[in-house]
């Protein structure tokens, strides 16, 4: 989006609508709607179907996989406000994860339920209610 933004010729209802959705204030199907985009399609799709339809397949499939080599080095960037020309870190960073204040509540109660927001189950593992809810469709409920 930022590169259609920069470019020169750009119709400016377009270019604020675009930084409006860079900014986080607008959407991209306000965007398909807009009668910004239809002119921006309207004057730049026949030009370059006529453009493809005079390439050779070889060019195509150059072209396809330059554009790919450039789509995989935009996952490769390790944020979204680094530039396609930044150089990428050496060295991975990885996430810190933030201490968290202990709660200021009482104790939990016994013979109440611990709250275990905390805890992370990954669907191999099997939990209390995965537990409870064998045992019932194995033996039933009535014993």
């Amino acid at each position: 989006m930022r590169i259609i933004a920069d470019s020169p010729g750009v119709d400016p209802d377009l270019k604020a609508q675009l930084g409006e959705i860079m900014r986080g204030q607008g959407n991209l199907h306000d965007l398909m709607h807009s009668d910004a985009f239809a002119r921006l399609t309207t004057a730049a799709i026949p030009p370059a179907l006529v453009r493809v339809a005079a390439m050779s397949t070889e060019e195509i499939e150059r072209k396809a996989a330059l554009g790919e080599a450039i789509l995989e080095s935009y996952r490769n960037q390790p944020s979204e406000t680094a530039l396609p020309g930044d150089p990428l870190p050496d060295t991975p960073t990885t996430p810190q994860l933030a201490s968290r204040p202990q709660p200021s509540t009482s104790p939990v109660i016994a013979g109440t339920r611990k709250p275990n927001r905390d805890r992370v189950v990954t669907p191999e593992e099997d939990d209390e209610d995965d537990l409870y809810f064998r045992d019932r469709n194995q033996h039933g409920w009535l014993r």
